[in-house]
């Protein structure tokens, strides 16, 4: 009878599209972990209908190691169905998730993984810090108090080490398979596909842990870098990202906004009042950071005003 097929105890899953030079960047990092000794794991890439030469690179890879290596396709595009699929095609207890153009240093792994020694850990975010890839321009900040998402993409916590005070993001994160099973997978409603994505598969699906009492816990020491590429780096970008951003808010409402809330044509009071005070901080600020920050929470405040009346009108399952 044929030997059983040792189950991992983590599996890395990487979701790439089209970016072949940047995943074998990250292969190579992953072959340089140290530290995971006491770990037996593997590494999956859900390739999402790349024409870039992807699954030559991993088969090529699989053939002469070291890495346990496999592949998967999943064909219908969309970030949240590559992580579904992900999840679906790994048997370990513990699901590892990380993007296909980021810096990842030797301990990386070790420190990712530790906090689930603890078996309250349901899951861990690893710090996300910006690796600027070009001059920053005088209208982008990437800190307080203009500190500006999208494609600077950062994930950062007040302490070193403990409970998350925002959920975790896809670049850099860890469940226990256990957490997909009581609480569902990502949602394919969200995340990066087509011309107008609504971002936050992530964000939305670390809310529904935190809301079910979950323990998350953040590790500093699991830093990876995250280029902020020019392709993305112009006001253009950041304006469509914002009022993307702004739709995710119906999403999220059942985890932070109250009960019984105050709304006027399904759509929270508080909207109304915080788009007049965004667009005039706008036109009367002329710091260029300050000033662009201030547009593009008007654009966020639209989204959300935009997407909670669709909701109204019946969008919503």
């Amino acid at each position: 009878m044929a030997e059983r097929e040792e189950v991992p105890d983590a599996s890395v899953v990487i979701c790439t599209y089209n970016r072949v030079a940047g995943l074998e960047v990250v292969l190579d990092a992953l072959e340089r972990q140290a530290g995971v000794e006491r770990y037996r794991w593997e590494v999956l890439v859900v390739d999402n209908n790349s024409s870039d030469g992807t699954r030559a690179l991993v088969e090529r890879r699989m053939a002469k190691g070291p890495l346990a290596l496999r592949y998967s396709f999943e064909g219908i595009q969309g970030k949240s169905r590559a992580m579904n699929r992900g999840i679906a095609e790994t048997r370990a207890p513990i699901v590892v998730f990380t993007d296909d153009d980021v810096t990842i240093p030797a301990g990386w792994l070790a420190a990712l993984l530790a906090p689930f020694d603890d078996p309250e850990c349901a899951g861990v975010g690893g710090a996300v810090k910006a690796r600027w890839e070009v001059a920053v321009p005088r209208w982008a900040s990437e800190s307080e108090p203009y500190r500006m998402m999208g494609g600077i993409v950062q994930y950062s916590n007040p302490a070193e080490f403990g409970p998350v005070v925002a959920p975790p993001i896809g670049a850099n994160c860890a469940y226990r398979r256990e957490m997909f099973r009581k609480h569902g997978v990502f949602r394919l409603d969200l995340g990066h596909s087509g011309s107008l994505p609504i971002p936050g598969e992530d964000i939305e699906f670390g809310l529904r842990l935190l809301h079910a009492g979950e323990k998350l816990i953040f590790s500093r020491a699991a830093e990876v870098l995250h280029p902020v590429t020019p392709a993305r780096l112009n006001r253009s970008y950041f304006q469509r990202w914002y009022f993307q951003r702004g739709r995710l808010e119906p999403f999220l409402a059942e985890y932070e906004l109250p009960p019984g809330i105050p709304r006027i044509a399904g759509i929270p009071r508080y909207l109304f009042r915080e788009l007049p005070v965004w667009a005039a901080r706008w036109l009367t600020t002329f710091e260029p950071r300050g000033r662009f920050y201030y547009k593009l929470r008007t654009c966020m405040a639209a989204g959300a005003i935009r997407e909670f009346y669709r909701w109204r009108s019946g969008r919503a399952a």
